[in-house]
């Protein structure tokens, strides 16, 4: 007997996809938008105007950026169509008319055409997905060429002791409204890194969801990466002409003992545990 697909695993929730659960639980595309603006203020004095978001998936941080304001375009990129297609419904087209100000194209990363941009943006990790040093290479180098003179170009990644080690980590999210008007019921998302080769540093890992009364729907995301080093993005994004490279990493809340979500500027940053940074380079 052939197990149920996620979609049939949803069907009793009515509208809910698997978008709507990584968004709630992956996704804070509030405060991607507001670290950008700050990161770009500290950098370059003024306000960006346009941005690129690669593998953009729904396009989620796109439907924000004009929410911020509707002058400002974006455009997304990513492959899968059918993804792309669920974000023009429910992220761009809850803009209205401001929707238009936002393209989506299904292509390449590496080889997508747009207008060139004050602000180009890979995150999620999603740049992992290049596991060779001379295709991530020519992914830098085609958003150096993608950007407009003093753009910047920002990363997110992880790090640190944890991130080298099979793990499972499980995070609860109440009941929730989605801005779509989904009802999204209370679940735990299920962080899987799978299994590291530590001579490439392939890296599997998923995603798993347990609905609260309902079914768990396992390895809703499979990711097959490559997980690289600072010292090694740093590299390659100097090889690929960006004149410069910032490393931004959360503080500490001892009270919490805890990340405090404060990104700054950093020039040491101590492999203890985990960590997720932001990486900025400038054209």
């Amino acid at each position: 007997m052939n197990k149920p697909t996620p979609a049939q695993l949803l069907a009793p929730y009515i509208g809910l996809s698997l978008h709507h659960l990584y968004e709630a639980s992956v996704q804070n595309v509030d405060a991607d938008v507001d670290f950008i603006e700050d990161v770009y203020e500290e950098l370059r004095g003024g306000e960006p105007g346009s941005l690129r978001e690669d593998f953009c998936g729904t396009a989620a941080l796109c439907a924000e950026w004009i929410k911020r304001d509707p002058t400002r375009v974006a455009y997304g990129v990513d492959l899968d169509e059918p993804t792309l297609e669920w974000g023009r419904k429910h992220r761009i087209g809850l803009l209205g008319d401001h929707g238009s100000q936002v393209v989506l194209s299904q292509e390449d990363v590496r080889t997508a055409k747009s207008p060139t941009v004050d602000v180009q943006v890979a995150f999620n990790f999603s740049y992992f997905i290049f596991t060779e040093r001379a295709a991530l290479r020519d992914y830098f180098s085609s958003v150096h060429a993608s950007l407009n003179q003093g753009g910047l170009f920002l990363m997110d990644l992880f790090g640190g002791v944890e991130s080298e080690q099979e793990l499972l980590e499980k995070t609860r999210y109440p009941a929730q409204v989605d801005p779509d008007g989904t009802e999204v019921p209370e679940f735990t998302y299920h962080w899987d890194q799978h299994r590291l080769n530590a001579i490439d540093r392939s890296l599997r890992c998923f995603i798993h969801f347990k609905i609260k009364g309902g079914p768990k729907i396992k390895k809703a995301f499979r990711y097959d990466w490559r997980l690289w080093m600072l010292p090694e993005l740093r590299e390659l994004l100097a090889q690929a002409g960006f004149s410069a490279s910032h490393v931004y990493a959360e503080g500490w809340d001892d009270d919490a003992d805890e990340p405090d979500g404060d990104f700054k500027r950093k020039k040491r940053l101590d492999n203890e545990g985990g960590y997720v940074s932001y990486l900025v380079a400038e054209r």
